[in-house]
């Protein structure tokens, strides 16, 4: 292909073509009778190499000589390229964020804008102690929403103490903005934010939609929390957990609170008792469960004898304790 049309397939001026050629770095690979430059593919993977390597800013005299450096590995070139891309679309990203959090905050002055800067500033710091500062610091009218966004960002198990605190004293702007952290995609911040929510007063809602989460532990958050609120949408989950050995002893405590839950939780622990194999670990986790429950002597005295030596241990040790707590 001639000059004009290699420059128009490639958009690199054919003054600039001519540049390269001048500096060795590409010469067309053949001319035509005529003395016309004559471009091929290979020419054309060429110039791409050279205009990758511009990109990564190296100058044209370091182009040559990776070229002509044996060792050269375009795969690399561009790998580097995408290392570079990801950390500009990164600090884009920060910037972004920023503008909207000036625009989300209402500021109406630049002394407005560099103080909602200077709290982001804080809160993003890479030292966690700086961040741990700025959270305890923050005033209850801090910017709710930026105030749930590092919280749900935060990894730091101390600063997320700081920024659930800050949250949950800022109001309920600051917590429903923390609820919308229910629906991201990250699990971890499904985690953080059910979190927040089990110490929030009158999140109720948002736990009850957490108990349909499909992580195990952001259910688990959920169902312990909304047992100490005695709501009975919580009672299959927390089961559930004795039954699987996630946090057993959390969820007998959580299904103990609620009084009026007694004979259903004793029935259903009864029915599992009943229908799990003997090796069942289950059954032992069930059986120290009942020692949670005042109605459950009962029960206690048939596990004393049964076949599961583990059950039976477990169950004569409770009865023992209630006999020497009597006495």
């Amino acid at each position: 292909m001639r000059i004009g049309e290699f420059s128009a397939r490639t958009g690199v001026s054919a003054r600039m073509l001519r540049h390269y050629e001048a500096l060795g770095l590409l010469t067309p690979t053949e001319r035509s009778a005529a003395g016309y430059r004559e471009y091929t593919e290979d020419d054309l993977r060429r110039i791409l190499h050279i205009e990758s390597l511009r990109s990564l800013g190296l100058g044209l005299k370091e182009v040559g000589q990776a070229l002509e450096d044996p060792a050269f590995s375009f795969g690399s070139v561009i790998d580097e390229l995408i290392t570079e891309s990801r950390e500009r679309l990164r600090q884009e990203k920060r910037l972004f964020d920023r503008l909207q959090a000036v625009r989300t905050a209402g500021a109406t002055s630049w002394d407005e804008a560099l103080t909602i800067t200077a709290m982001l500033r804080g809160l993003r710091s890479r030292d966690p102690a700086q961040r741990q500062s700025s959270a305890l610091s923050l005033s209850l009218s801090a910017q709710p929403q930026l105030l749930a966004k590092a919280a749900l960002e935060e990894r730091n198990v101390n600063v997320a103490g700081s920024l659930s605190w800050a949250v949950l004293n800022a109001g309920d702007e600051a917590v429903e903005e923390v609820a919308r952290g229910l629906n991201s995609a990250d699990v971890e911040v499904r985690r953080r934010a059910v979190r927040i929510l089990a110490e929030a007063p009158g999140a109720s809602e948002y736990l009850l939609t957490a108990l349909g989460d499909d992580d195990a532990d952001v259910r688990a958050l959920a169902a312990l929390a909304l047992g100490k609120q005695h709501r009975h949408e919580a009672m299959p989950e927390l089961m559930d957990m004795i039954l699987t050995g996630r946090r057993d002893v959390d969820a007998a405590d959580a299904l103990a609170v609620p009084p009026e839950w007694e004979d259903e939780v004793l029935a259903g622990f009864t029915h599992h008792l009943d229908v799990l194999s003997r090796e069942d670990p289950a059954r032992a986790r069930i059986t120290q469960a009942l020692a949670e429950f005042s109605a459950s002597d009962q029960l206690l005295t048939r596990l004393a004898g049964d076949p599961s030596p583990q059950v039976a241990m477990t169950a004569r040790a409770v009865l023992s304790l209630r006999r020497s707590a009597t006495q």
